[in-house]
């Protein structure tokens, strides 16, 4: 028989094993499902979630930019130093088994930029319009701009801080190619003030983390000065800008009243410059429009070039002195912004040759301007009589400008120290003695209606006086008071008929009538009330100061009115 043989049984599978082999399965798959959610999640996500970090930092740059605006005009108003942070870059918040791309960064730097130009402007201010007197003038600036470098946030704008804008611009976008959004900036025009502040200076800063911008004086503290058109044409303030007329006028000028119109030219396809005319009324219903002009300049970064003086003007002195004083006569040396500059040499100098100056070689000295920009020049003036004199202060420097803006001219008016009467009663200014004629009471033009009202009185008791003649010697519109030009002449009348008439700072005029007569003190007659008009320049101010000298048969006195 054959012998049968039997197969062994299959052995059964192993419950551990299958266990097993089932948890590598769902470990492999649990792996590519996490692999693949963080990929989606680090090709969709991270980038907007950077993107989000991205913009928040541009807000907040945005932020250190306008307070950099709100330094440079500090600066320029109070002229000190001012040092801003601006917040670079930004690093990314790290996220476990997710890759960040390297930080973002920006660079802020200064770019150049065409100066600002200002055309038509005529001051009324004496010396001051000599400078301003309507010709084209230019103010050098630079631009400061900031653009970031981010890795996400493609359409980020350009943040750029120019004379009296603060803006972000996108170059290319818009329906016109550029847009400008403004975010800050101080209105170069309102209501009669026009504000504008240059940039110089080297900045070029680039990185992730914060810097230090310092910020300071150029040509500044501003100081304001007085401007009209020069020919009742319209007053042109051109700026060179990215920013486009439309959005300097929405902006910036849309309520402005005086602002007569604001068009653009010069464009520049590859940077986007063009050049933005803001162009300001002549006039109103009231006649011609007084603008106050405030302009200063800043250095950023490293400092640029102190702007040099342009011209000269006088700031004290001259008027009357008495005759054998001393007098100090100061003249001040000032940029094209109308700020001082130090360091420039002045020569006064007296073409009459009538006095002379204190440590100069007698007709003239020479003197540096202080910090201030003043020199100040000791003149002693001439003894014995009355005397009309011309002294000039003009700086040593070439200052690029014409001969008249370059100097100034003081006017002085020499007065007898008191009268020649033998008595000493009408001695000195004033004379208020037993044996004088005094001014017993002013009534000053705001109460008159613009003219000086003056009481005289003889106080001598045992003689009558005859005035002859009366000579107004100088008129000087005080500081304050909103004139600027003294009057040229002026008239004497005496219970409304006019008995005398002359020129400032002229000759004696001979009163009519054979004459003006006090009786004794006490009598009919012993004091009489004298209204002096003035005409020829600014209206006269109850704040204003002049000087009278009256005249007789042996004798003289001086008053000062005011």
């Amino acid at each position: 028989m054959t012998e049968k043989h039997r197969l062994p049984d299959r052995a059964e599978p192993s419950t551990n094993q299958s266990r097993g082999v089932s948890e590598i399965l769902g470990a492999i798959l649990l792996f590519g499902v996490v692999l693949a959610v963080l990929v989606l999640v680090q090709v969709t996500a991270v980038p907007a979630w950077n993107q989000q970090v991205e913009f928040q930092h541009n807000q907040r740059v945005q932020g250190d930019m306008a307070q950099f605006g709100d330094a440079v005009t500090r600066t320029a108003s109070d002229g000190t130093a001012q040092s801003v942070a601006i917040e670079m870059g930004t690093n990314y918040p790290p996220r476990p088994f997710l890759l960040n791309p390297p930080a973002a960064s920006g660079v802020i730097r200064t770019t150049q930029r065409a100066p600002v130009t200002i055309a038509n402007a005529e001051s009324p201010e004496p010396d001051v319009g000599d400078y301003w007197n309507g010709d084209t003038h230019t103010l050098d600036t630079k631009a400061i701009e900031y653009a970031p470098r981010y890795n996400q946030y493609q359409n980020a704008p350009t943040t750029i801080y120019e004379p009296g804008a603060l803006y972000d611009f996108w170059r290319g976008s818009g329906s016109n190619g550029d847009e400008g959004v403004v975010i800050g900036g101080t209105k170069p025009v309102s209501g009669t003030n026009v504000n504008l502040v240059t940039v110089q200076g080297e900045l070029n800063e680039s990185g992730v983390q914060p810097q230090s911008i310092d910020v300071s004086a150029s040509s500044a503290p501003s100081r304001s000065f007085a401007v009209q058109s020069a020919d009742g044409q319209p007053i042109h303030v051109e700026v060179r800008t990215k920013l486009p007329a439309s959005v300097w006028e929405t902006d910036y000028l849309a309520d402005q009243p005086n602002v007569l119109d604001v068009t653009e030219s010069d464009v520049d396809a590859s940077t986007g410059l063009r050049t933005v005319d803001i162009q300001l009324r002549a006039s109103d219903a009231d006649g011609p429009i007084t603008y106050t002009f405030n302009l200063a300049s800043v250095n950023v970064g490293s400092s640029g070039a102190t702007p040099p003086a342009k011209y000269v003007v006088k700031t004290s002195g001259g008027g009357y002195t008495p005759s054998g004083s001393q007098t100090e006569l100061t003249a001040q040396a000032r940029d094209r912004y109308n700020n001082p500059v130090a360091g420039v040499p002045i020569t006064f100098t007296d073409t009459s040759g009538a006095g002379s100056f204190v440590g100069g070689s007698g007709e003239s000295v020479t003197v540096t301007t202080d910090s201030d920009g003043k020199a100040t020049a000791t003149y002693t003036a001439p003894s014995g009589a009355y005397a009309d004199i011309e002294i000039g202060a003009r700086a040593e420097n070439d200052l690029g400008t014409s001969a008249t803006a370059q100097a100034t001219e003081f006017h002085l008016s020499t007065v007898l120290s008191g009268g020649t009467t033998g008595s000493a009663e009408d001695q000195g200014l004033n004379p208020a003695g037993g044996k004088s004629v005094y001014l017993r009471s002013i009534s000053n033009p705001s109460d008159n209606k613009g003219k000086w009202v003056l009481t005289f009185e003889n106080r001598d008791a045992s003689a009558s006086r005859t005035w002859t003649g009366i000579r107004v010697n100088f008129y000087k519109p005080q500081s304050g008071s909103g004139n600027s030009n003294p009057p040229t002449s002026y008239t004497v009348s005496r219970d409304a008929t006019q008995i005398a008439s002359g020129s400032v700072r002229g000759n004696y005029a001979t009163l009519s009538g054979g004459g003006l007569t006090f009786t004794r003190e006490g009598t009919a007659g012993d004091s009489h009330t004298l209204t002096f008009s003035f005409t020829g320049g600014s209206a006269p101010d109850s704040r204003d100061i002049f000087v009278i000298s009256v005249e007789w048969s042996d004798g003289s006195a001086t008053y000062i009115v005011g």
